[in-house]
């Protein structure tokens, strides 16, 4: 206990700051891994490691491959939903959600993965066909039976019939072995999903997400003598949630735990730093850490007092990045949204070049941008960089929720006039202003405020700010779904932009 006692004091900020959602962990002997979902931005699924729970570094993606991920027309929040991670028999395995697959409409939208070096290469998807619904698990009992579990609707369409199915499954050909069946149908929150199976002792627990994933989130349990059920309710459901409560973190949720070989326990979940009233975030849902303990009833206490340690919802820390591009092998926090055209970027040693072609930022299609998650609500992101034209075109930097919700700051020709200009888009609303072009520019920076956005063209010297705006405009509340602001660069029609630098600070 005393490991986990100290784990809450130093867990002062989210353990993966920025749009890490649905966090799903394991652990391979001492080795500890953690991947949350990507929804539309690919490569999907970032794989996390750590020895000791506290310090975690990412290793790489999942899913880093077009074939693995195919997210052609990928609407908002299409893409990866709720992986789980787990390791077993020598194989790591991962499955998830594709609402965006080329067979959805045939159902086979789940899909399974694995590997025996997660470092390594991942297999192609096998694609399960019959398991409609989402956020799929997995279970292995101690007989060798594989079970599948996932939030499926039952009986409509509304939320309200979502239940918790169950199929027996072989996890290496992505085949279900039996006709799902309901296994629990919620402690009577909103949309229960999310599922993870566990067994500990002679107890099967099964851990599920309800109240949506806004400010009513939360986490149920139930437990049974049998991985089929039936399934009685935790007599203190929720056993996570921060709902109504006048804390720092809100949305509480979605959470999956692992063993320590000490014997310990501990969990990770998701939740949102809330700015402004009402309420309202920019950098999405991320990840958070908290102590699981076990009472004399066998039934475990998730947190402090069914609540993310104190400790986790203190002022976080600063989260920085830079690229100079001096390393031809490109950081792995370097994200696109949807599978990237790769003739239209060329990093060479000293420079990024993003080539724009027909595809827009505002389209779901295979726009030319490249970002980095935001991951504190007060940041500045600056690029230093040069934008040429060969026709009509634009280029720049966004603060970028999504397609439909984002704040653009560049340059743009229009019958061969060049102009600077900034765009704010919500939606079919779009406010834009073109401005001054100084001839000693050097870049473009983002200013991040908690409750403000700010752009700013670099000059020798100096900033000059060029326009101002309320930070709710690029919130999930506002006009997001599940994901959170990110820092991109961006090129559109006949410009090419030459980015020297990219930081966040």
């Amino acid at each position: 206990m005393k490991a986990l006692k100290a784990l809450m004091h130093e867990n002062l900020h989210p353990t993966l700051p920025g749009f890490y959602s649905d966090p799903s962990i394991c652990r391979a002997g001492d080795d500890y891994y953690l991947t949350t979902s990507t929804f539309e931005y690919f490569p999907g699924c970032p794989l996390f490691h750590s020895r000791d729970l506290k310090h975690w570094t990412q290793v790489g993606h999942v899913l880093n491959r077009p074939e693995q991920l195919p997210l052609d027309r990928a609407w908002i929040s299409g893409g990866i939903f709720a992986p789980t991670l787990r390791f077993h028999g020598g194989r790591f395995f991962l499955i998830t959600t594709n609402p965006s697959a080329p067979d959805r409409n045939k159902g086979n939208y789940n899909f399974i993965t694995h590997t025996a070096d997660p470092l390594g290469e991942w297999s192609d998807p096998l694609w399960i066909e019959g398991m409609w619904g989402i956020d799929p698990d997995l279970f292995w009992d101690e007989d060798g039976t594989c079970y599948a579990q996932w939030s499926r609707r039952e009986k409509g369409l509304s939320v309200a019939d979502i239940v918790i199915g169950q199929a027996k499954i072989d996890p290496l050909k992505g085949r279900l072995l039996e006709a799902p069946r309901t296994l629990w149908e919620g402690s009577g929150g909103l949309g229960v999903e999310g599922p993870h199976l566990y067994k500990v002792n002679d107890w099967y627990y099964l851990s599920c997400a309800e109240g949506g994933t806004e400010f009513g989130h939360m986490q149920t349990l139930a437990r049974s003598r049998s991985a089929q059920g039936p399934f009685e309710n935790h007599p203190c459901n929720p056993v996570l949630s921060h709902r109504s409560l006048h804390t720092a973190v809100h949305a509480v949720g979605h959470a999956d735990i692992v063993e320590a070989p000490s014997g310990e326990w501990f969990g990770v979940c998701h939740g949102i730093r809330a700015l402004g009233y009402p309420k309202f975030h920019t950098c999405g849902r991320e990840t958070f850490a908290f102590p699981v303990t076990w009472g004399e009833d066998d039934w475990p206490s998730f947190g402090v007092d069914r609540r993310l340690p104190e400790t986790a919802i203190t002022e976080p820390g600063v989260a920085t990045f830079q690229d100079d591009f001096s390393n031809k092998n490109q950081p792995l926090q370097w994200t696109y949204c949807r599978n990237p055209q790769p003739e239209n970027y060329q990093r060479e040693k000293g420079s990024l070049t993003l080539k724009g072609w027909a595809d827009r930022i505002c389209e779901n299609n295979r726009a030319t941008w490249i970002g980095v998650r935001q991951q504190q609500p007060a940041c500045a992101c600056e690029a230093i960089l040069s934008i040429d034209f060969d026709g009509d075109g634009e280029a720049g930097l966004t603060a970028f929720q999504n397609l439909q919700y984002h704040a653009c700051v560049g340059l743009r020709q229009k019958g061969g006039q060049v102009e600077c200009f900034t765009r704010i888009r919500m939606g079919e609303l779009v406010w834009e202003e073109t401005h001054p072009c100084a001839a000693d520019y050097k870049g473009l920076r983002i200013m991040a405020e908690p409750l403000r956005y700010h752009f700013e063209v670099c000059q020798p010297g100096r900033h000059e700010r060029l326009k101002s705006f309320d930070s709710r405009l690029l919130s999930t509340e506002f006009g997001g779904r599940f994901t959170g602001v990110f820092f991109a660069l961006y090129a559109e029609g006949g410009a090419t932009l030459r980015a020297e630098s990219f930081s966040i600070q």
